[in-house]
Protein backbone atom coordinates (compact mmCIF):
# COMPACT_ATOMS: atom_id res chain seq x y z
CA UNK A 1 0.00 0.00 0.00
CA UNK A 2 2.75 2.19 0.62
CA UNK A 3 4.34 1.33 -2.94
CA UNK A 4 1.22 2.10 -4.45
CA UNK A 5 0.23 5.73 -2.53
CA UNK A 6 4.13 6.40 -3.96
CA UNK A 7 3.11 5.65 -7.34
CA UNK A 8 0.23 7.84 -7.27
CA UNK A 9 1.81 10.53 -5.86
CA UNK A 10 4.46 10.43 -9.36
CA UNK A 11 7.24 8.92 -7.48
CA UNK A 12 8.70 6.67 -10.36
CA UNK A 13 9.29 3.07 -8.65
CA UNK A 14 8.82 -0.09 -9.13
CA UNK A 15 4.67 0.59 -9.10
CA UNK A 16 5.66 3.54 -11.39
CA UNK A 17 6.37 0.48 -13.59
CA UNK A 18 3.85 -1.94 -13.37
CA UNK A 19 1.03 1.11 -14.00
CA UNK A 20 2.83 1.68 -17.26
CA UNK A 21 3.32 -1.61 -18.39
CA UNK A 22 -0.32 -2.18 -17.73
CA UNK A 23 -1.70 1.11 -19.39
CA UNK A 24 0.58 -0.69 -22.62
CA UNK A 25 -1.12 -3.29 -22.51
CA UNK A 26 -4.64 -2.20 -21.88
CA UNK A 27 -4.62 -3.58 -18.45
CA UNK A 28 -4.58 0.05 -16.51
CA UNK A 29 -8.05 -0.39 -14.77
CA UNK A 30 -6.86 -3.16 -12.76
CA UNK A 31 -4.61 -0.59 -11.04
CA UNK A 32 -7.13 1.97 -10.40
CA UNK A 33 -9.71 -0.21 -9.42
CA UNK A 34 -9.86 0.36 -5.38
CA UNK A 35 -12.70 -2.57 -4.93
CA UNK A 36 -12.15 -6.65 -5.33
CA UNK A 37 -11.15 -8.14 -8.50
CA UNK A 38 -12.02 -11.49 -9.32
CA UNK A 39 -8.15 -12.88 -9.55
CA UNK A 40 -8.74 -15.58 -11.42
CA UNK A 41 -10.70 -13.56 -14.13
CA UNK A 42 -7.70 -11.30 -14.01
CA UNK A 43 -4.82 -13.55 -14.35
CA UNK A 44 -6.55 -15.77 -17.18
CA UNK A 45 -7.03 -11.79 -18.66
CA UNK A 46 -3.06 -11.29 -18.14
CA UNK A 47 -1.82 -14.35 -19.98
CA UNK A 48 -3.49 -13.89 -22.96
CA UNK A 49 -2.37 -10.40 -23.43
CA UNK A 50 1.11 -10.81 -21.89
CA UNK A 51 1.41 -13.75 -24.25
CA UNK A 52 0.22 -11.55 -26.94
CA UNK A 53 2.82 -8.86 -25.95
CA UNK A 54 5.81 -10.93 -25.81
CA UNK A 55 4.99 -12.80 -29.14
CA UNK A 56 4.97 -9.54 -30.96
CA UNK A 57 7.97 -8.32 -29.10
CA UNK A 58 10.06 -11.40 -30.02
CA UNK A 59 8.96 -11.10 -33.51
CA UNK A 60 10.06 -7.92 -33.79
CA UNK A 61 13.25 -8.41 -32.45
CA UNK A 62 14.19 -11.39 -34.18
CA UNK A 63 12.79 -9.80 -37.62
CA UNK A 64 14.52 -6.00 -37.44
CA UNK A 65 17.34 -5.79 -40.12
CA UNK A 66 19.57 -3.66 -37.46
CA UNK A 67 21.77 -4.47 -34.50
CA UNK A 68 19.44 -3.05 -30.83
CA UNK A 69 21.86 -0.05 -31.02
CA UNK A 70 20.85 0.39 -34.92
CA UNK A 71 24.63 0.50 -35.86
CA UNK A 72 25.12 -2.86 -37.75
CA UNK A 73 22.94 -5.94 -38.63
CA UNK A 74 20.61 -8.02 -36.54
CA UNK A 75 23.12 -10.79 -35.58
CA UNK A 76 19.79 -13.21 -35.60
CA UNK A 77 20.18 -12.95 -39.24
CA UNK A 78 19.83 -17.12 -39.74
CA UNK A 79 18.20 -17.59 -36.25
CA UNK A 80 15.24 -15.57 -38.22
CA UNK A 81 15.00 -17.86 -41.13
CA UNK A 82 15.10 -21.03 -38.87
CA UNK A 83 12.51 -19.99 -36.07
CA UNK A 84 8.95 -18.57 -36.82
CA UNK A 85 6.63 -19.38 -33.61
CA UNK A 86 7.69 -18.83 -30.01
CA UNK A 87 7.77 -22.38 -28.80
CA UNK A 88 9.82 -24.98 -27.60
CA UNK A 89 11.71 -26.88 -30.17
CA UNK A 90 12.14 -30.67 -29.81
CA UNK A 91 15.94 -30.40 -29.93
CA UNK A 92 15.36 -28.68 -26.33
CA UNK A 93 13.77 -31.68 -25.16
CA UNK A 94 15.47 -34.69 -26.20
CA UNK A 95 17.79 -36.25 -24.29
CA UNK A 96 21.71 -35.83 -25.49
CA UNK A 97 24.98 -34.40 -24.34
CA UNK A 98 24.61 -31.18 -23.35
CA UNK A 99 27.85 -30.12 -24.79
CA UNK A 100 25.79 -31.03 -28.36
CA UNK A 101 22.59 -29.14 -27.15
CA UNK A 102 25.11 -26.33 -26.67
CA UNK A 103 26.74 -26.14 -29.83
CA UNK A 104 23.84 -26.59 -31.70
CA UNK A 105 22.04 -23.89 -30.32
CA UNK A 106 24.99 -21.36 -30.90
CA UNK A 107 24.96 -22.60 -34.67
CA UNK A 108 21.09 -21.56 -34.52
CA UNK A 109 21.51 -18.69 -32.82
CA UNK A 110 24.53 -17.53 -34.66
CA UNK A 111 26.85 -16.67 -31.65
CA UNK A 112 29.12 -19.78 -32.53
CA UNK A 113 32.48 -18.35 -32.68
CA UNK A 114 33.14 -18.32 -35.93
CA UNK A 115 34.72 -15.11 -37.57
CA UNK A 116 30.67 -13.59 -39.15
CA UNK A 117 30.37 -13.02 -34.85
CA UNK A 118 33.59 -12.50 -33.62
CA UNK A 119 34.53 -10.06 -36.08
CA UNK A 120 31.79 -7.82 -34.47
CA UNK A 121 33.82 -7.13 -31.60
CA UNK A 122 36.64 -5.66 -33.82
CA UNK A 123 34.41 -4.45 -35.69
CA UNK A 124 35.36 -5.77 -39.76
CA UNK A 125 33.35 -5.26 -42.07
CA UNK A 126 30.70 -8.50 -43.03
CA UNK A 127 32.47 -8.91 -46.23
CA UNK A 128 35.94 -9.26 -44.58
CA UNK A 129 35.24 -11.69 -42.23
CA UNK A 130 37.22 -14.53 -44.15
CA UNK A 131 37.42 -18.17 -43.15
CA UNK A 132 41.55 -18.21 -41.98
CA UNK A 133 40.95 -22.27 -42.68
CA UNK A 134 40.62 -22.95 -45.82
CA UNK A 135 41.51 -21.13 -48.76
CA UNK A 136 38.52 -20.54 -50.51
CA UNK A 137 38.02 -16.47 -49.55
CA UNK A 138 34.41 -17.00 -47.86
CA UNK A 139 33.23 -15.30 -45.34
CA UNK A 140 33.10 -17.66 -42.10
CA UNK A 141 29.00 -18.01 -41.90
CA UNK A 142 27.16 -21.08 -40.47
CA UNK A 143 26.90 -22.18 -44.16
CA UNK A 144 30.41 -22.11 -45.03
CA UNK A 145 31.16 -23.87 -42.39
CA UNK A 146 28.92 -26.79 -41.83
CA UNK A 147 28.67 -26.78 -46.04
CA UNK A 148 32.33 -25.89 -47.67
CA UNK A 149 35.10 -25.65 -45.05
CA UNK A 150 37.88 -27.92 -45.85
CA UNK A 151 38.88 -27.90 -42.43
CA UNK A 152 35.21 -30.17 -41.55
CA UNK A 153 35.79 -31.88 -45.07
CA UNK A 154 35.60 -35.38 -42.96
CA UNK A 155 32.37 -34.43 -40.79
CA UNK A 156 30.85 -32.65 -43.70
CA UNK A 157 30.56 -35.99 -45.51
CA UNK A 158 29.37 -37.93 -42.79
CA UNK A 159 26.74 -35.56 -42.14
CA UNK A 160 26.00 -35.09 -45.92
CA UNK A 161 25.70 -39.11 -45.85
CA UNK A 162 23.20 -39.35 -43.12
CA UNK A 163 21.00 -36.27 -44.85
CA UNK A 164 21.10 -37.74 -47.81
CA UNK A 165 19.60 -40.95 -46.13
CA UNK A 166 16.55 -38.56 -45.30
CA UNK A 167 16.15 -36.00 -48.08
CA UNK A 168 17.12 -35.58 -51.52
CA UNK A 169 19.90 -33.36 -50.07
CA UNK A 170 21.94 -32.36 -53.06
CA UNK A 171 19.42 -31.29 -55.23
CA UNK A 172 18.42 -28.15 -51.94
CA UNK A 173 19.82 -25.20 -52.02
CA UNK A 174 22.90 -23.97 -49.90
CA UNK A 175 20.24 -22.38 -47.52
CA UNK A 176 17.76 -24.98 -47.38
CA UNK A 177 20.50 -27.78 -46.67
CA UNK A 178 21.69 -25.71 -43.43
CA UNK A 179 18.00 -25.06 -42.65
CA UNK A 180 17.85 -29.05 -42.78
CA UNK A 181 20.61 -29.30 -40.82
CA UNK A 182 19.42 -27.56 -37.72
CA UNK A 183 15.88 -27.87 -37.71
CA UNK A 184 14.93 -31.42 -38.89
CA UNK A 185 14.09 -33.55 -35.92
CA UNK A 186 15.26 -36.60 -37.90
CA UNK A 187 18.71 -35.65 -37.70
CA UNK A 188 18.77 -33.09 -34.83
CA UNK A 189 21.05 -35.39 -32.15
CA UNK A 190 23.76 -36.32 -35.18
CA UNK A 191 23.66 -32.31 -36.48
CA UNK A 192 24.08 -31.34 -32.29
CA UNK A 193 26.99 -34.22 -32.56
CA UNK A 194 28.73 -32.27 -35.92
CA UNK A 195 28.08 -29.19 -34.76
CA UNK A 196 30.10 -29.04 -31.48
CA UNK A 197 32.83 -31.82 -33.57
CA UNK A 198 33.25 -28.63 -35.62
CA UNK A 199 33.70 -26.02 -33.15
CA UNK A 200 36.25 -28.85 -31.35
CA UNK A 201 38.34 -29.02 -34.23
CA UNK A 202 38.29 -25.44 -34.53
CA UNK A 203 39.20 -24.41 -31.19
CA UNK A 204 42.06 -26.97 -31.62
CA UNK A 205 43.87 -25.86 -34.80
CA UNK A 206 43.50 -21.88 -33.77
CA UNK A 207 45.27 -23.26 -30.79
CA UNK A 208 47.72 -24.71 -32.88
Amino acid sequence: MWSLRCTRAGIKNWGHKVKCFLRKIGMFHIFECDFQLDSKHILTDLDTLLSEYYALEWEHVVTRPTSKSGKGGNKLRLYNSLKHDVQTEKYVTLIMDKRDRSALAKFRCGVAPLQIELGRYSKVDVKDRLCTFCERNEVEDECHTLLRCDLYADIQNDLFYQCRNIIDFDNLTDFEKVNFILTDDDIVRYSARVCRNILNRRKYFLCK
